[in-house]
């Protein structure tokens, strides 16, 4: 398989890790009183499922993004992780 190949594989994978992370961030975080004391809030975003599962998939996201510019050019890897934002559109709805 071509290098090229192997990089938009592996960003394809790192894009949706991307975008569902943020989407289950950001609808644990829709889920919290915004109303409430900071410790309150802290404690609401600790126990979120959504959230904690969210930041994990973006971690994954970034240690493939990494990963993916040891195989390639910057000029080449940032423009294709610019697609997590089409993919967070479709899920946002």
């Amino acid at each position: 398989m071509g290098e090229k190949w192997k990089v938009l594989g592996v960003m394809g994978v790192a894009i949706i890790l991307a975008a569902v992370g943020e989407a289950l961030a950001a609808k644990g975080m829709k889920q919290i009183d915004n109303h409430a004391q900071l410790p309150a809030q802290l404690r609401a975003i600790a126990g979120s499922g959504h959230v904690w599962i969210g930041t994990a998939l973006m971690f994954g996201y970034v240690l493939l993004y990494v990963y993916t510019l040891g195989m390639a050019e910057l000029s080449f890897a940032l423009p294709l992780s610019a697609a997590s934002y089409l993919i967070g559109v479709l899920l946002a709805k």
